[in-house]
């Protein structure tokens, strides 16, 4: 049995898109590429209303988040830090976007 996740995002599949890659001017080093799918979530907010909060996640399974486009899908992530204190997500791999029923 496969471990469940630790961390899951929710949310209704706005878009999926192939990232552009560039190069940098300064070092050369090569940048961008990949998939990336944005999940429009609800936050919760302290005084019981909710804000609405793009989500922009990579993914190496971007035909299966094609097909959930529009639709409510919980996706296993994992987390890391950016500057100021923010927080980024990325689709676990080879882990697929499970359908929400009722949403």
């Amino acid at each position: 049995m496969k471990t469940p996740a630790m961390l899951t995002l929710c949310g209704s599949v706005a878009r999926v898109y192939e990232a552009p890659t560039g190069v940098d001017k300064k070092t050369g080093e090569a940048y961008g590429g990949g998939w990336r799918v944005q999940l429009l979530a609800e936050i919760p907010l302290a005084n019981g209303e909710a804000r609405l909060d793009l989500v922009t996640l990579s993914t190496d399974l971007p035909e299966k988040f094609k097909a959930f486009v529009g639709k409510w899908v919980r996706v296993p992530v994992g987390a890391y830090s950016l500057k100021a204190g923010a927080v980024g997500f990325f689709c676990l791999k080879g882990v697929e976007p499970e359908p929400l029923a009722n949403a």
